[in-house]
Protein backbone atom coordinates (compact mmCIF):
# COMPACT_ATOMS: atom_id res chain seq x y z
CA UNK A 1 0.00 0.00 0.00
CA UNK A 2 1.40 3.52 -0.86
CA UNK A 3 1.13 6.15 1.53
CA UNK A 4 -0.90 9.70 0.89
CA UNK A 5 0.20 11.85 -1.76
CA UNK A 6 1.19 15.20 -1.69
CA UNK A 7 -1.12 17.01 -4.27
CA UNK A 8 -0.30 20.70 -2.95
CA UNK A 9 2.91 20.49 -4.53
CA UNK A 10 1.11 19.43 -7.79
CA UNK A 11 2.74 16.29 -8.18
CA UNK A 12 0.40 13.48 -9.87
CA UNK A 13 0.15 10.35 -8.10
CA UNK A 14 2.14 7.44 -9.08
CA UNK A 15 -0.18 4.27 -10.89
CA UNK A 16 1.46 1.15 -9.18
CA UNK A 17 1.75 -0.50 -12.22
CA UNK A 18 3.49 2.57 -14.07
CA UNK A 19 6.33 0.22 -14.25
CA UNK A 20 4.94 -2.80 -14.53
CA UNK A 21 5.35 -4.99 -17.91
CA UNK A 22 3.87 -7.99 -19.42
CA UNK A 23 5.92 -11.53 -19.98
CA UNK A 24 5.91 -13.43 -22.82
CA UNK A 25 4.66 -16.01 -20.57
CA UNK A 26 1.45 -13.76 -19.49
CA UNK A 27 0.70 -12.77 -23.14
CA UNK A 28 0.09 -16.21 -24.19
CA UNK A 29 -2.16 -17.09 -21.17
CA UNK A 30 -3.93 -13.64 -21.63
CA UNK A 31 -4.51 -13.99 -25.36
CA UNK A 32 -5.27 -17.81 -24.92
CA UNK A 33 -7.79 -16.89 -22.41
CA UNK A 34 -9.76 -14.34 -25.41
CA UNK A 35 -9.65 -16.90 -27.31
CA UNK A 36 -11.16 -19.54 -25.20
CA UNK A 37 -13.69 -16.86 -24.51
CA UNK A 38 -15.11 -15.56 -27.64
CA UNK A 39 -18.23 -18.59 -27.94
CA UNK A 40 -19.32 -17.94 -24.28
CA UNK A 41 -22.31 -16.11 -23.59
CA UNK A 42 -22.73 -13.41 -21.34
CA UNK A 43 -25.52 -13.16 -18.74
CA UNK A 44 -27.52 -10.36 -16.94
CA UNK A 45 -30.12 -9.61 -15.17
CA UNK A 46 -33.25 -7.88 -16.19
CA UNK A 47 -35.94 -5.71 -15.12
CA UNK A 48 -38.08 -8.99 -13.86
CA UNK A 49 -35.48 -10.17 -12.04
CA UNK A 50 -34.58 -13.06 -14.33
CA UNK A 51 -30.89 -14.05 -16.00
CA UNK A 52 -31.40 -13.23 -19.84
CA UNK A 53 -28.35 -13.90 -22.35
CA UNK A 54 -26.31 -10.71 -23.88
CA UNK A 55 -26.14 -11.37 -27.76
CA UNK A 56 -22.33 -11.22 -28.95
CA UNK A 57 -21.42 -8.96 -31.94
CA UNK A 58 -18.99 -9.92 -34.18
CA UNK A 59 -16.42 -7.19 -34.83
CA UNK A 60 -14.79 -9.62 -37.72
CA UNK A 61 -17.45 -11.24 -39.48
CA UNK A 62 -20.44 -8.32 -39.11
CA UNK A 63 -22.00 -6.59 -42.08
CA UNK A 64 -23.35 -3.41 -41.93
CA UNK A 65 -26.62 -2.34 -39.80
CA UNK A 66 -28.86 -1.89 -43.20
CA UNK A 67 -27.18 -4.77 -44.97
CA UNK A 68 -28.89 -8.35 -45.29
CA UNK A 69 -32.21 -7.09 -44.73
CA UNK A 70 -34.09 -7.22 -48.41
CA UNK A 71 -38.01 -6.39 -48.04
CA UNK A 72 -38.97 -5.84 -51.38
CA UNK A 73 -37.46 -9.77 -52.25
CA UNK A 74 -39.27 -11.15 -49.57
CA UNK A 75 -42.59 -9.54 -51.04
CA UNK A 76 -41.35 -11.46 -54.70
CA UNK A 77 -40.55 -14.49 -52.77
CA UNK A 78 -44.14 -14.36 -51.09
CA UNK A 79 -45.23 -13.64 -55.02
CA UNK A 80 -43.51 -16.69 -55.78
CA UNK A 81 -44.76 -18.89 -53.44
CA UNK A 82 -48.03 -18.42 -54.55
CA UNK A 83 -47.43 -19.19 -58.15
CA UNK A 84 -45.70 -22.13 -57.61
CA UNK A 85 -48.10 -23.54 -55.53
CA UNK A 86 -50.82 -22.88 -58.47
CA UNK A 87 -47.95 -24.70 -60.94
CA UNK A 88 -47.56 -27.50 -58.60
CA UNK A 89 -51.17 -27.75 -58.30
CA UNK A 90 -52.01 -28.14 -61.86
CA UNK A 91 -49.22 -30.84 -62.66
CA UNK A 92 -50.35 -33.26 -59.41
CA UNK A 93 -53.75 -31.60 -59.38
CA UNK A 94 -53.93 -32.09 -55.66
CA UNK A 95 -53.71 -29.53 -53.44
CA UNK A 96 -50.01 -27.62 -53.06
CA UNK A 97 -48.81 -25.32 -50.05
CA UNK A 98 -45.40 -23.28 -50.80
CA UNK A 99 -44.07 -21.69 -47.40
CA UNK A 100 -41.20 -19.01 -48.12
CA UNK A 101 -38.59 -18.42 -45.58
CA UNK A 102 -37.24 -15.30 -44.97
CA UNK A 103 -34.12 -14.52 -47.32
CA UNK A 104 -30.47 -14.16 -45.42
CA UNK A 105 -27.14 -13.19 -47.17
CA UNK A 106 -24.47 -15.14 -45.80
CA UNK A 107 -21.20 -16.65 -47.15
CA UNK A 108 -21.58 -19.49 -49.76
CA UNK A 109 -19.36 -21.45 -47.36
CA UNK A 110 -22.17 -21.80 -44.67
CA UNK A 111 -24.48 -22.12 -47.29
CA UNK A 112 -23.15 -25.69 -48.35
CA UNK A 113 -22.41 -26.41 -44.48
CA UNK A 114 -26.28 -26.10 -44.47
CA UNK A 115 -27.41 -28.24 -47.66
CA UNK A 116 -28.36 -31.96 -46.85
CA UNK A 117 -26.53 -34.54 -48.76
CA UNK A 118 -27.83 -36.11 -51.34
CA UNK A 119 -29.18 -32.89 -52.03
CA UNK A 120 -29.72 -32.16 -56.34
CA UNK A 121 -28.38 -28.90 -57.43
CA UNK A 122 -28.85 -27.10 -61.01
CA UNK A 123 -26.93 -24.65 -62.22
CA UNK A 124 -28.33 -21.71 -63.95
CA UNK A 125 -27.74 -19.18 -65.91
CA UNK A 126 -29.24 -15.53 -64.24
CA UNK A 127 -30.55 -13.66 -67.30
CA UNK A 128 -31.87 -9.89 -66.40
CA UNK A 129 -29.05 -9.88 -63.70
CA UNK A 130 -25.41 -10.35 -63.37
CA UNK A 131 -23.55 -14.00 -62.90
CA UNK A 132 -24.92 -17.25 -62.28
CA UNK A 133 -26.99 -18.86 -59.76
CA UNK A 134 -28.10 -22.76 -57.88
CA UNK A 135 -31.31 -23.80 -57.59
CA UNK A 136 -31.87 -26.75 -55.47
CA UNK A 137 -34.38 -29.46 -54.34
CA UNK A 138 -34.67 -32.00 -51.79
CA UNK A 139 -33.97 -35.36 -53.56
CA UNK A 140 -37.89 -36.71 -52.47
CA UNK A 141 -39.65 -33.47 -53.92
CA UNK A 142 -37.54 -34.12 -57.14
CA UNK A 143 -38.51 -37.57 -57.60
CA UNK A 144 -42.26 -36.88 -56.60
CA UNK A 145 -42.49 -34.47 -59.29
CA UNK A 146 -41.02 -36.69 -61.98
CA UNK A 147 -43.20 -39.63 -61.14
CA UNK A 148 -46.26 -37.45 -61.54
CA UNK A 149 -44.84 -35.76 -64.54
CA UNK A 150 -44.54 -39.81 -66.44
CA UNK A 151 -47.94 -40.83 -64.89
CA UNK A 152 -47.22 -42.32 -61.66
CA UNK A 153 -49.40 -42.45 -58.64
CA UNK A 154 -49.39 -38.45 -56.92
CA UNK A 155 -48.83 -40.39 -53.16
CA UNK A 156 -46.36 -43.04 -53.93
CA UNK A 157 -43.37 -42.70 -51.75
CA UNK A 158 -39.55 -43.56 -52.67
CA UNK A 159 -36.03 -43.38 -51.17
CA UNK A 160 -34.81 -40.80 -53.33
CA UNK A 161 -31.53 -40.15 -51.06
CA UNK A 162 -30.73 -43.96 -51.14
CA UNK A 163 -31.42 -43.82 -55.29
CA UNK A 164 -29.11 -40.88 -55.32
CA UNK A 165 -26.26 -42.34 -53.27
CA UNK A 166 -26.16 -45.48 -55.66
CA UNK A 167 -26.57 -44.51 -58.91
CA UNK A 168 -27.34 -39.96 -59.43
CA UNK A 169 -29.29 -38.60 -62.08
CA UNK A 170 -30.55 -40.22 -65.06
CA UNK A 171 -30.31 -38.50 -68.53
CA UNK A 172 -34.21 -38.38 -68.25
CA UNK A 173 -34.49 -37.23 -64.90
CA UNK A 174 -31.98 -34.97 -65.75
CA UNK A 175 -33.86 -33.63 -68.26
CA UNK A 176 -37.33 -33.85 -66.54
CA UNK A 177 -35.36 -31.38 -63.93
CA UNK A 178 -34.51 -29.10 -66.40
CA UNK A 179 -37.77 -29.12 -67.20
CA UNK A 180 -39.29 -28.13 -64.08
CA UNK A 181 -36.77 -25.52 -63.33
CA UNK A 182 -37.70 -23.98 -66.64
CA UNK A 183 -41.42 -23.77 -65.33
CA UNK A 184 -40.57 -22.32 -61.84
CA UNK A 185 -38.26 -19.67 -64.16
CA UNK A 186 -41.35 -18.71 -65.55
CA UNK A 187 -43.06 -18.41 -62.61
CA UNK A 188 -39.94 -16.68 -60.93
CA UNK A 189 -39.69 -13.97 -64.33
CA UNK A 190 -43.67 -12.88 -62.92
CA UNK A 191 -42.74 -13.18 -59.42
CA UNK A 192 -39.66 -10.39 -60.01
CA UNK A 193 -42.12 -8.36 -62.45
CA UNK A 194 -41.71 -4.75 -61.45
CA UNK A 195 -38.45 -5.44 -59.53
CA UNK A 196 -36.36 -6.65 -62.74
CA UNK A 197 -36.70 -8.70 -65.92
CA UNK A 198 -35.36 -11.96 -64.26
CA UNK A 199 -34.78 -15.14 -66.04
CA UNK A 200 -33.20 -18.62 -65.45
CA UNK A 201 -31.87 -21.18 -67.87
CA UNK A 202 -30.53 -24.34 -66.97
CA UNK A 203 -26.97 -25.47 -67.38
CA UNK A 204 -26.27 -28.80 -65.38
CA UNK A 205 -27.60 -30.74 -62.59
CA UNK A 206 -25.64 -32.34 -60.19
CA UNK A 207 -26.80 -34.68 -57.47
CA UNK A 208 -24.24 -33.76 -55.12
CA UNK A 209 -23.89 -30.06 -53.47
CA UNK A 210 -19.83 -30.01 -53.97
CA UNK A 211 -20.08 -30.57 -57.63
CA UNK A 212 -22.25 -27.18 -57.91
CA UNK A 213 -19.69 -25.24 -55.86
CA UNK A 214 -19.73 -21.96 -58.76
CA UNK A 215 -18.66 -19.67 -55.95
CA UNK A 216 -15.81 -19.09 -53.83
CA UNK A 217 -16.16 -19.69 -50.42
CA UNK A 218 -15.98 -16.32 -49.14
CA UNK A 219 -18.69 -15.16 -51.33
CA UNK A 220 -21.69 -13.15 -50.53
CA UNK A 221 -25.10 -14.87 -51.65
CA UNK A 222 -29.02 -14.43 -51.45
CA UNK A 223 -30.15 -17.81 -49.61
CA UNK A 224 -33.76 -18.34 -50.19
CA UNK A 225 -35.48 -21.45 -48.99
CA UNK A 226 -39.31 -22.67 -49.86
CA UNK A 227 -40.86 -25.53 -47.91
CA UNK A 228 -43.54 -27.57 -50.13
CA UNK A 229 -46.13 -29.39 -48.81
CA UNK A 230 -48.85 -31.73 -50.51
CA UNK A 231 -50.71 -35.16 -50.11
CA UNK A 232 -48.20 -37.68 -49.99
CA UNK A 233 -45.00 -35.90 -49.85
CA UNK A 234 -43.28 -32.59 -48.59
CA UNK A 235 -39.83 -31.06 -49.18
CA UNK A 236 -38.47 -28.19 -49.89
CA UNK A 237 -36.18 -26.17 -52.70
CA UNK A 238 -33.80 -23.23 -52.42
CA UNK A 239 -32.70 -20.55 -55.02
CA UNK A 240 -28.60 -19.27 -54.11
CA UNK A 241 -27.85 -15.88 -55.97
CA UNK A 242 -24.50 -13.99 -55.34
CA UNK A 243 -24.80 -10.83 -53.68
CA UNK A 244 -23.08 -8.79 -56.31
CA UNK A 245 -25.45 -9.82 -59.07
CA UNK A 246 -28.06 -8.28 -56.96
CA UNK A 247 -26.84 -4.88 -56.68
CA UNK A 248 -28.33 -2.92 -59.84
CA UNK A 249 -31.52 -3.48 -58.22
CA UNK A 250 -30.34 -2.92 -54.41
CA UNK A 251 -32.13 -0.04 -53.54
CA UNK A 252 -35.49 -1.18 -54.88
CA UNK A 253 -35.04 -3.88 -52.85
CA UNK A 254 -34.02 -2.22 -49.60
CA UNK A 255 -37.51 -0.30 -50.61
CA UNK A 256 -39.94 -1.99 -49.89
CA UNK A 257 -41.73 -1.04 -52.56
CA UNK A 258 -42.81 -3.26 -55.97
CA UNK A 259 -44.23 -1.56 -58.90
CA UNK A 260 -47.57 -2.62 -59.70
CA UNK A 261 -47.11 -1.91 -63.33
CA UNK A 262 -51.39 -1.04 -63.14
CA UNK A 263 -51.30 2.13 -65.42
CA UNK A 264 -49.32 0.17 -68.21
CA UNK A 265 -53.05 -0.37 -69.90
CA UNK A 266 -51.72 -0.86 -73.58
CA UNK A 267 -49.36 -4.44 -71.79
CA UNK A 268 -52.87 -5.31 -70.42
CA UNK A 269 -55.05 -4.74 -73.23
CA UNK A 270 -52.60 -6.53 -75.65
CA UNK A 271 -53.21 -9.46 -72.96
CA UNK A 272 -56.83 -8.97 -73.12
CA UNK A 273 -57.25 -9.38 -76.53
CA UNK A 274 -55.12 -12.13 -77.91
CA UNK A 275 -57.12 -14.26 -74.64
CA UNK A 276 -60.46 -13.05 -75.89
CA UNK A 277 -59.85 -13.89 -79.56
CA UNK A 278 -59.26 -17.50 -78.33
CA UNK A 279 -62.66 -17.75 -76.72
CA UNK A 280 -65.21 -19.27 -78.39
CA UNK A 281 -68.74 -17.95 -78.90
CA UNK A 282 -72.07 -19.37 -80.42
CA UNK A 283 -73.51 -17.59 -83.56
CA UNK A 284 -77.25 -18.53 -84.61
CA UNK A 285 -78.91 -17.36 -86.95
CA UNK A 286 -82.82 -16.87 -86.88
CA UNK A 287 -84.53 -17.71 -90.04
CA UNK A 288 -88.31 -16.79 -89.13
CA UNK A 289 -90.53 -17.98 -86.00
CA UNK A 290 -93.92 -18.92 -85.35
CA UNK A 291 -96.14 -19.97 -83.21
CA UNK A 292 -98.35 -23.20 -83.42
CA UNK A 293 -100.71 -25.70 -80.51
CA UNK A 294 -99.68 -28.26 -78.93
CA UNK A 295 -102.25 -30.73 -80.97
CA UNK A 296 -100.57 -29.32 -84.49
CA UNK A 297 -96.69 -29.67 -83.08
CA UNK A 298 -97.68 -33.27 -82.26
CA UNK A 299 -99.53 -33.63 -85.79
CA UNK A 300 -96.04 -32.77 -87.74
CA UNK A 301 -94.13 -35.31 -89.63
CA UNK A 302 -91.53 -35.85 -91.88
CA UNK A 303 -92.33 -34.02 -95.17
CA UNK A 304 -94.41 -31.50 -93.12
CA UNK A 305 -94.27 -27.48 -94.09
CA UNK A 306 -93.93 -25.18 -91.02
CA UNK A 307 -94.99 -21.05 -92.57
CA UNK A 308 -92.33 -18.48 -90.74
CA UNK A 309 -92.93 -15.10 -90.77
CA UNK A 310 -90.64 -14.14 -93.09
CA UNK A 311 -90.38 -14.06 -96.98
CA UNK A 312 -86.84 -15.77 -97.72
CA UNK A 313 -85.63 -12.19 -99.64
CA UNK A 314 -86.11 -10.40 -96.13
CA UNK A 315 -83.23 -9.83 -93.79
CA UNK A 316 -82.30 -12.28 -91.11
CA UNK A 317 -80.40 -11.68 -87.85
CA UNK A 318 -77.77 -12.99 -86.31
CA UNK A 319 -77.28 -13.45 -82.43
CA UNK A 320 -73.89 -14.07 -80.29
CA UNK A 321 -74.96 -15.88 -77.37
CA UNK A 322 -77.95 -15.20 -77.46
CA UNK A 323 -77.69 -10.93 -78.09
CA UNK A 324 -78.73 -9.77 -81.26
CA UNK A 325 -75.57 -8.50 -83.04
CA UNK A 326 -75.96 -8.18 -87.09
CA UNK A 327 -77.72 -8.30 -89.91
CA UNK A 328 -77.96 -10.90 -92.29
CA UNK A 329 -79.03 -12.19 -95.84
CA UNK A 330 -79.72 -15.86 -96.34
CA UNK A 331 -76.91 -17.35 -99.27
CA UNK A 332 -75.33 -20.05 -100.69
CA UNK A 333 -71.22 -21.15 -100.20
CA UNK A 334 -69.52 -23.81 -101.46
CA UNK A 335 -72.60 -26.19 -101.87
CA UNK A 336 -73.94 -25.13 -98.07
CA UNK A 337 -76.28 -23.31 -97.10
CA UNK A 338 -75.04 -19.76 -95.32
CA UNK A 339 -75.23 -16.38 -94.10
CA UNK A 340 -74.00 -13.37 -95.44
CA UNK A 341 -73.42 -10.59 -92.71
CA UNK A 342 -74.92 -7.36 -93.05
CA UNK A 343 -74.48 -4.32 -90.71
CA UNK A 344 -73.89 -4.45 -87.05
CA UNK A 345 -77.22 -3.62 -84.84
CA UNK A 346 -77.08 0.01 -83.26
CA UNK A 347 -76.39 -0.25 -78.88
CA UNK A 348 -80.04 0.32 -78.42
CA UNK A 349 -81.54 -2.45 -80.76
CA UNK A 350 -78.61 -4.63 -79.08
CA UNK A 351 -79.75 -3.60 -75.80
CA UNK A 352 -83.65 -4.15 -76.52
CA UNK A 353 -83.23 -7.39 -78.11
CA UNK A 354 -84.64 -5.95 -81.27
CA UNK A 355 -83.86 -6.99 -84.62
CA UNK A 356 -83.02 -4.69 -87.73
CA UNK A 357 -85.64 -6.84 -90.35
CA UNK A 358 -88.83 -6.32 -87.70
CA UNK A 359 -89.52 -4.45 -84.51
CA UNK A 360 -90.97 -6.74 -82.76
CA UNK A 361 -89.28 -7.10 -79.26
CA UNK A 362 -87.63 -10.00 -78.09
CA UNK A 363 -84.96 -11.61 -75.32
CA UNK A 364 -83.52 -13.60 -77.86
CA UNK A 365 -83.85 -15.91 -80.57
CA UNK A 366 -87.41 -16.77 -79.26
CA UNK A 367 -90.09 -14.49 -79.53
CA UNK A 368 -93.52 -14.21 -77.32
CA UNK A 369 -95.31 -12.14 -79.92
CA UNK A 370 -98.60 -13.93 -81.01
CA UNK A 371 -98.51 -14.83 -84.82
CA UNK A 372 -101.15 -15.68 -87.28
CA UNK A 373 -99.14 -18.25 -89.43
CA UNK A 374 -100.37 -21.42 -89.02
CA UNK A 375 -98.97 -24.74 -89.93
CA UNK A 376 -99.65 -26.49 -92.84
CA UNK A 377 -98.80 -30.37 -93.76
CA UNK A 378 -99.10 -32.18 -96.93
CA UNK A 379 -101.29 -34.84 -97.51
CA UNK A 380 -99.61 -38.62 -96.16
CA UNK A 381 -100.72 -41.78 -96.94
CA UNK A 382 -102.63 -42.31 -93.32
CA UNK A 383 -104.76 -40.24 -93.92
CA UNK A 384 -103.78 -38.13 -91.80
CA UNK A 385 -105.97 -34.68 -91.54
CA UNK A 386 -103.90 -31.21 -92.24
CA UNK A 387 -103.32 -29.14 -89.25
CA UNK A 388 -106.15 -26.65 -89.63
CA UNK A 389 -106.50 -23.11 -87.72
CA UNK A 390 -109.41 -24.32 -85.32
CA UNK A 391 -109.26 -22.71 -82.17
CA UNK A 392 -112.63 -24.04 -81.09
CA UNK A 393 -110.79 -26.88 -78.69
CA UNK A 394 -108.57 -25.88 -75.98
CA UNK A 395 -104.89 -25.61 -77.41
CA UNK A 396 -101.42 -24.51 -75.74
CA UNK A 397 -99.42 -22.51 -78.01
CA UNK A 398 -95.75 -23.35 -78.52
CA UNK A 399 -93.17 -21.48 -80.72
CA UNK A 400 -91.33 -23.24 -83.45
CA UNK A 401 -88.01 -21.16 -84.87
CA UNK A 402 -86.09 -22.21 -87.52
Amino acid sequence: MTGPVDMAGGGVPESPYSDATLSEAEMDALVATIQSTTQTSSREISADGRLRDVVKYDLVNARGAGEGRLPTLDIVHERFSGLVSELLGRLTAVKVNVRPETAVILKFAECGAALPNPYVMQVLELGGLRGAALLGIAPGLLFHLIDVLLGGAANKVVDASAILSQRGLTGVEKRLFAHIVRLLGTELAHAWDGVAAVSIRPVRAESEPKHAAIFEPSEMVVHAAFHVEMPGCQGDFRIIIPQSALRPVEKKLSSGLVESGADNVEDWEGVIADVLTEVPVQCTAELGHTQMSLGDLLRLQVGSVIRLDRDPESEITVFVEGAPKFTGAISVHVGNFAVTIGQQLSPREQGDGKSAAEGSPRGGPASDAPSDHRTDTDSNPTGTPRASGDRSRPTSPKEVRS
